[in-house]
């Protein structure tokens, strides 16, 4: 089998799920097995055979399990499988540059988006109510699925509406759905234009603030990884941030 044939899965240790370097969301309420093998079984059924995976869970170690999904959703463990790398180290050749990255009005973050995704977000953005966040940020998943698929999961025209899926999730009380694609454009900011550039520094400032609100055992899962980002930005709060890490862990 080639090996670009083969789903690349890894699930970070701070809860962040990517898919042969996709970010995948995880809504808080829905385990995070459940949410992988739902998405492998999809692909199975779009591809009318078993989809072979390789999941890397940091948490539990370097370890791959090789899996087989069926169309049906069964699973069983693949004997036999391509020893791959490590599907997240990034290459020189792979660092991000962005020649065409606008000044990005937070106010109205849809008018640098080309149409019909600028339409989009716009409206999202002005139905986004108590009443309707729920709706809006259904449609910003539909949007992100979309500009994914054109421009891929790590591009600023994707990472844009990122940050509205971000906001949605802390406005619906999911902190956990919010910290975690906020770590995650976090990331994508500092990677491509350095930890100094206003989006990194934005999308860093809301990763922290849905992660302070977190309860000790969601928050303890992800603090390295905010230490760490606050840490790369010189961030002036990271010696805070490694203490108030260092108290959870004491936490029972």
């Amino acid at each position: 089998m080639p090996t670009d044939a083969v789903v690349n899965v890894v699930l970070e240790a701070d809860g962040t799920c990517v898919v042969d370097g996709d970010f995948l969301p995880v809504p808080a309420d829905v385990p995070l097995p459940t949410v992988v093998l739902t998405h492998l079984q999809m692909e199975a059924a779009a591809r009318a055979e078993p989809v072979h995976a390789v999941i890397l869970d940091r948490a539990r170690g370097d370890q791959p399990l090789p899996l087989r999904v069926y169309p049906s959703g069964a699973s069983e463990p693949w004997q036999e499988y391509p020893r791959l790398p490590d599907p997240t180290a990034p290459s020189p050749a792979s660092t991000l540059h962005w020649d065409d990255l606008p000044d990005i009005p937070l106010a109205r973050p849809w008018s640098v988006l080309p149409d019909p995704y600028s339409e989009a977000l716009e409206d999202i953005c002005r139905r986004a109510r108590p009443d309707t966040l729920r709706e809006c940020a259904a449609a910003t998943d539909r949007l992100l699925t979309e500009l994914t698929d054109v421009f891929g999961a790590s591009h600023w025209r994707t990472l844009v509406p990122g940050h509205v899926r971000g906001d949605l999730a802390y406005l619906t009380g999911d902190l956990a759905l919010g910290a975690r694609t906020f770590l995650y454009t976090t990331r994508q900011w500092q990677q491509a234009v350095g930890p100094q550039h206003p989006m990194a520094q934005v999308s860093l400032g809301n990763a922290v603030g849905c992660w302070l609100r977190l309860p000790s055992h969601e928050a303890r899962a992800i603090g390295d990884t905010v230490v760490s980002l606050l840490e790369a930005a010189g961030h002036r709060d990271a010696p805070v941030a490694r203490t108030y890490l260092t108290r959870l862990a004491a936490v029972p």
